[in-house]
Order: C-alpha cells, then structure tokens, then sequence
C-alpha cells in the first residue's frame, strides 16, 4: 500500500449496503494482507474532527501502516473539515476509508473525494442485473444448479441481497454433489414455506377468492410482506409474458423454450393466463408499481397493499379508480 499517493489513499464506499460491504471487506483484506497494519475504527456520526486530525496525522512507534475506517461517513459532523483533510497529503502508509448509503454528489466533500480518492458505487439491483449477481453468489458458495433450478431462483427470490445469500447459504448446506435440480431447490427455498407461498401466487393468479385465505394464513405466520409483494410481481409479469404466447399453439417445449420457464411452470401458469385478458395483466402490474409508490412514500403497508389487491383480482372488492 503506497499511501503517499493520494488515489492510494482515500477510498469511498457508496450505495448498495450488500455490494458496498463486500468491496468493503475486499479492500480491508488486500490492505492488511501488504504488511502489519493498524486499523482505527469510528462512527461517523460520533468521531470528532480532533479524534480524526490525530488518526491521521499523529505519528506511531509500533505500527509500519495504519488505517482509518469511518462508517456511515455521511453523518460526520463537520464536512468542511473532512474535505479539506481529503485533500491534503496524508502520512506514507496511512490510509483513509470511508463508508455510506448514500452522499451528495453536488457536495464539496463528494468532489474532493472524486478528484483525490477512489470511489466505488454500488446501483441497486433490478431484474435485470439479478441474475448475473446470484450467479456470482452461487459460484462463491460451490453451488450447481441446472438450468431449470436456476431460473427458479431468479423468478422467485426477491432483490434483496441478503436474504438471497441466506437462501444459498441454505441450498449450500444440502448433502448432494453436483447439480441441483427444480425438485431440490424447491424443497429448500424459503425455510419449507415455499408451498404455502406458491399455493397463494397460483390461487391468486387463478382469481380465487382461496388466495384471501392463504395469503391472511401467510402474513399471520409471519411471512414478510415486502417478500411476497416481490414474488406477486414477478408472478403477474410471467404471466404477461405468457399471455403474448397464448395464441400461438406452441408445445410445451418450445414454450418453455421461449419463456424461459420449466415446462411444467409454463403450463401450469398458462392455465392462470386465461383467466385474464391482456389489458388486465397490464393494469395489474400497474396497480403494483402504483401501491409500491404509496408504500415507498409511507402512506401505505405491504401487508394492506397485498390484502386490497387480492380483494380486487379476486373479485371481492371493486378495483379504485385512483392512481398514484
């Protein structure tokens, strides 16, 4: 570590709490594996600019390196004086890391940081960058699965990162070599849960008032919301995306081709495609973005979110005309 090089230095991490803590750690073990290292660690939002000025500067008898690790960097008191520190050459071999969600990017501090450190930003993830990342996860932890499992995961858990890795962590511990397949990996999702959820997603789909039921069963035994409004997001989007292949007399192989769908969850999900037209999926999955803005904007609960949607799919109750 050549700290005296100013871009050697300084290290932001920013954004994505998942990805930032894993660059995070990397960088900490790359750091501490180049030679005997001390590590001071602080809150931002307790560490005074004396506690810094003197972890920085003040100089040591027994320690060839040092690093200053400050979390949540965003609540340090005095900005002013963190960028002027940032801009300043620091003593050889002492290094400053700093740690947040998130950080203006209009500030002084994030510019000073921008032109004499590294900064690495983690997005969130979506759909589309979820699967590239769980294959990442799964290789990290040793775990095959064939291509059907695969596409399982990715339709099913949702982005959330750390309850991703507990997921694989649990699929990790399962005594088999080589491949898992659809049966296994359905076996172990969501803690033995995954039948109960399923059996509300097709009911749900299906426009049973059952899935009233099931879904009140769900939430009174302590079934996250926010997992389930995830997992009936994606449910309504594959359905949309069979409903486009409805009339198109294709086999059950070249459907699965084509959805990229285990054939037996293409069929079983195209039989709940006809239940709805086009027009209605599509409001559906509007009505979902609509709800998740409330939700988002704290105006509404997931768990109330999901019971009014399930009213209205079902038949139940009468959709609003009011949009977010």
């Amino acid at each position: 570590m050549r700290a005296s090089e100013t871009q050697d230095a300084v290290h932001l991490f920013l954004g994505e709490p998942y990805q930032r803590q894993q660059a995070l750690h990397e960088t900490l073990h790359a750091l501490e594996a180049a030679g005997s290292l001390g590590r001071l660690t602080f809150e931002g939002e307790k560490v005074s600019p004396g506690q810094l000025q003197e972890a920085l500067f003040s100089p040591s008898l027994f320690e060839t390196s040092r690093l200053v690790l400050i979390h949540h960097a965003d609540e340090f008191s005095d900005w002013p004086y963190l960028t002027d520190l940032i801009q300043r050459k620091f003593p050889d071999r002492v290094c400053l890391l700093l740690e947040a969600e998130k950080l203006d990017k209009r500030s002084a501090l994030f510019k000073a940081l921008k032109e004499h450190g590294q900064i690495h930003e983690f997005a969130p993830l979506d759909r589309r960058t979820l699967p590239g990342k769980i294959k990442d996860m799964l290789a990290a932890r040793k775990v095959k699965l064939n291509a059907q499992a695969f596409q399982y995961l990715v339709n099913t858990v949702p982005p959330d990162l750390p309850y991703i890795e507990n997921e694989i962590r649990k699929i990790s511990l399962f005594p088999r070599r080589g491949e898992l397949d659809l049966e296994d990996v359905q076996g172990l999702l969501f803690s033995g849960q995954s039948a109960t959820i399923f059996q509300f997603l097709d009911a749900l789909g299906e426009r049973k008032a059952l899935a009233l039921d099931q879904l009140a069963q769900l939430l009174d035994s302590g079934e996250e919301p926010g997992k389930l409004f995830f997992m009936l997001a994606s449910h309504l989007r594959s359905l949309l995306l069979l409903k486009g292949f409805q009339q198109q007399a294709l086999s059950p192989a070249e459907l699965a081709q084509r959805s990229g769908m285990a054939p037996w969850l293409a069929q079983r999900r195209l039989q709940q495609v006809r239940r709805w037209t086009q027009e209605e999926l599509m409001e559906a999955i509007h009505r979902l973005h609509d709800e998740d803005v409330l939700i988002k904007q704290g105006q509404r609960q997931p768990a109330d979110s999901l019971t009014m949607l399930a009213l209205e799919w079902t038949g139940a109750l009468a959709r609003p005309r009011v949009y977010a």
